[in-house]
């Protein structure tokens, strides 16, 4: 339901998908492990990187919470040449509780943020 505000607030979604641009269409590909929003996604050759993001704490009967939002430091990695037949791999944490940026300099993964 609504917060104190009367927002709805959504805990992030774990949807992926790919669009081919040839023919504009999107295939659902596996979803991310957790449900996240606001998270950094960098690429280092085919292999996405999702890093950090918000979600929701544990509510066993909602789909939607009250702010604050938790912040998470999971590392996700999905090769992207497997397409829907892929999987999800959890990478070592990043060591910020709160991650703004994530990047990608010569084959190295960078996240700023904050702890």
């Amino acid at each position: 339901g609504p917060n104190q505000w009367g927002w709805m607030v959504e805990c992030g979604s774990s949807y992926f998908y790919e669009l081919d641009l040839d023919s504009l269409t999107w295939t659902s590909l596996p979803a991310l492990p957790a449900n996240r929003f606001s998270v950094g996604v960098a690429t280092i050759g085919n292999v996405l990187y999702v890093v950090g993001g918000d979600g929701c704490p544990p509510w066993p009967t909602s789909e939607t919470c009250d702010y604050p939002a938790k912040s998470n430091n999971d590392t996700f990695s999905f090769d992207t040449t497997a397409g829907a037949g892929g999987s999800w791999v959890t990478r070592s944490p990043v060591p910020l509780k709160v991650v703004s940026f994530v990047g990608e300099v010569s084959g190295k993964l960078y996240a700023i943020g904050r702890n």
